[in-house]
């Protein structure tokens, strides 16, 4: 709840809140030591500690979605949170809680078995999203640069010339294309950037020809210059169109004021269409 309006609350209402304020902040703390690197005992005693705290409060104030404590927590900034640790049963018709007061939810077990870089890298990934290669080296009892270099070796990372150590997934993903033409002109000065070059060819797209990209006229992002170098190309000899800004063409003939149409409609016109206009596309190249 919000903090000005607290203090026009009840005793029994700010013990409430003070109460599942602590359970808020057990269950942040246990999400986090989840995603870190704490032992497994660390992580079950916080939550022994949010279980004490969670069932002390049902005891004296019901579940944490009943309408009182839910009223309470409707402007609490950690209030969705809270509400979120229970589940309700439609069996039973009550609200039980989650499962994050009785197994591991969040991040990975370092307990898992690890036999290979990969694993290692996986589950370091997994715990803080990062390429620690001096976690990795621990959970193979292995230096980190031969745990990097084998995941090197394998594919699995690569050394952005314009970064650091990036995963296959980031770093073959994106603008490739930019980042082939960083790789290749950093591989003819270093060769160890050969495999970057040749790991990027293989996922680098095939080109679009022109003539198979074609667009509505008076698309507001397409320029008018070059609606207006198509118009003079294809419809030459032809009283004068203009794209101006707004995505729009006008005729001018001399001796009246043009009619405001949109550039599909003018150049159909141009084109002694019928009145009954479609809309129009067109194929651009230089």
């Amino acid at each position: 709840m919000a903090l000005e309006s607290a203090s026009e609350l009840d005793g029994e209402d700010r013990t409430r809140l003070r109460m599942m304020a602590e359970i808020g902040t057990t269950a942040r703390r246990l999400i986090n030591v989840e995603k870190g690197r704490e032992s497994a005992e660390d992580v079950e005693q916080i939550r022994a500690s949010l279980n004490e705290q969670y069932q002390a409060f049902v005891e004296s104030y019901g579940e944490l979605n009943h309408p009182v404590n839910r009223n309470l927590l409707k402007q609490h900034p950690e209030g969705a949170m809270l509400l979120a640790l229970e589940v309700f049963d439609r069996a039973e018709q009550t609200w039980e809680p989650s499962s994050i007061f009785s197994r591991r939810l969040a991040g990975a077990e370092s307990e898992r078995n690890v036999t290979n870089a990969a694993d290692a890298m996986s589950v370091v990934v997994n715990e803080s999203g990062t390429l620690d290669f001096q976690r990795m080296g621990q959970l193979l009892g292995d230096s980190p640069d031969a745990v990097r270099d084998t995941l090197a070796e394998e594919g699995l990372i690569f050394r952005n010339p314009v970064g650091g150590w990036e995963s296959a997934d980031e770093y073959l993903t994106g603008c490739v294309r930019e980042k082939l033409e960083v790789a290749r002109k950093v591989a003819a000065a270093d060769p160890a950037y050969q495999a970057n070059v040749g790991a990027l060819e293989a996922v680098l797209p095939e080109d679009v020809p022109a003539i198979q990209i074609a667009t509505p006229l008076g698309a507001p992002w397409m320029p008018d210059s070059v609606v207006n170098e198509w118009v003079a190309k294809h419809l030459s000899p032809s009283p004068t169109a203009r794209a101006n800004g707004s995505g729009t063409a006008r005729r001018r003939a001399s001796g009246r004021t043009p009619p405001k149409y949109p550039a599909t409609k003018r150049l159909c016109a141009l084109n002694g269409a019928s009145r009954k206009w479609a809309p129009t596309t067109f194929s651009y190249t230089h």
